[in-house]
Parts: C-alpha cells; sequence; structure tokens
C-alpha cells in the first residue's frame, strides 16, 4: 500500500519543482530504469546480467564510497553502455546533515567518479530521495541534473516481495516513467528476478529500456 500511495503522490511534485527531473516526455513505450546504492558484489554484476539479455539499458547512481571499493564493476558498467551517476558519498540524510557537509559528500562523490570513469558526471540523486534547496542549487552549479522517479515499488522495504515490486511496476508503468531500484545487501535476494520479470513482461509486449 506504501508504494502505491508514493508512486501516486509523487506525480504531483514535478509542478512545484521544475528544475528535477522526476519523469521523461515520451511518446513511446520508454521505460528509464534508475538504480541506486551501488556498485555491490553482491547485487551489480547480476542486476547487469539481466539488462545484458535484455538489451536494456539503466542509470546507475553510485556510492562514493562503494566505487573506490569495487572501481572494476564501474567500469564494467560504463562499458556495457549504462549511464552513472552520483548518490553521495556515503549516503547520509540531507536532512539531518549541516548544508556544508551535504556538499561535501556530493563533492567527494563526484571526484571519485570522474578519476575512475574519466568522464564528467552528470546526474545525481539524492540519498533517500531527500533533497534541499541547497542540495538543488550545487546540482545547477554543477551542471548535474537532480533525478527522482515516479515510479517506487519499494523494494528496500523488507515486506515487498520480488511479485510486489514486478506487478507494481508493470501496474502503473507510463510512457517515459523513471523507476527506482536499488543494488545492496538488502535486496539482492528480490530485485534482480524482480527486474527479470519485469524485463520480460514489458518487452513482450513492446517496452524499450533506456538510460537517461
Amino acid at each position: 500500500m506504501f508504494n502505491i500511495f508514493a508512486t501516486q503522490t509523487v506525480r504531483f511534485l514535478p509542478r512545484f519543482y521544475p528544475d528535477i527531473l522526476w519523469h521523461k516526455p515520451a511518446q513511446e513505450k520508454e521505460l528509464y530504469i534508475t538504480i541506486d546504492d551501488g556498485p555491490t558484489t553482491q547485487c551489480t554484476g547480476k542486476l547487469a546480467e539481466i539488462l545484458e539479455k535484455f538489451g536494456a539499458k539503466a542509470t546507475f547512481f553510485l556510492i562514493g564510497q562503494n566505487v573506490v571499493a569495487e572501481p572494476g564493476l564501474v567500469r564494467e558498467l560504463k562499458s556495457a553502455g549504462h549511464t552513472l551517476g552520483q548518490h553521495s558519498h556515503s549516503h547520509p540524510n540531507a536532512w539531518q546533515l549541516p548544508k556544508e557537509q551535504m556538499m561535501a559528500e556530493m563533492n567527494k562523490a563526484t571526484q571519485i567518479l570522474e578519476e575512475v570513469v574519466d568522464e564528467p558526471v552528470r546526474w545525481m540523486r539524492p540519498p533517500y530521495g531527500r533533497f534541499t534547496p541547497a542540495m538543488r542549487k550545487w546540482c545547477i552549479e554543477n551542471e548535474q541534473k537532480l533525478v527522482m522517479w515516479d515510479l517506487l515499488p519499494a523494494d528496500y522495504m523488507a515486506t515487498v516481495s520480488e511479485k510486489d515490486i514486478s506487478r507494481h511496476i508493470c501496474q502503473f508503468v507510463r510512457p517515459g516513467s523513471i523507476v527506482v531500484l536499488h543494488d545492496n545487501p538488502k535486496v539482492f535476494h528480490k530485485t534482480p528476478e524482480a527486474l527479470y520479470s519485469v524485463l520480460a513482461t514489458l518487452s513482450a509486449v513492446g517496452w524499450q529500456f533506456r538510460a537517461l
């Protein structure tokens, strides 16, 4: 029930935050898959294999300290044609952190990721989806698009199952939807399988899967 409420509610927000990307304008059946929190040894490779099987591209929002730990996985994602963005350095709650510390988090994550992939970072997702006015200003000044979503299957919740995730996405997807999934030890037992189910179901009826 929470994920349904969250998905429906968030679709009213773009009018209040036009500088933030919530949904991609699209006439065709195009779904933008975004995956937060990686890279991880438990989940990233499995997610990438599933995406490759269906010829799908995604956007991975990576945590800086995980990039430091697994730079090889980051380069593999880039080589596979996926888009990479930053998700802060240590995944703090921006609503509880002094502004200066949050800016330092984003600067550090950006620097680390750019050193690994040797190209500018152009996409940013706030940890927990909790953005602030300072964060929005930072993104504009640093030419990074702050990306949210319009489709939240809540795979991070312990009470949400693999079937719940795939059912929610297939029920509420619309052309240009941005869906958020996760890449961490808490979801490795369900999110890859849910992703496979979604790609199989939607590709059979003509959906394409794009990176930002």
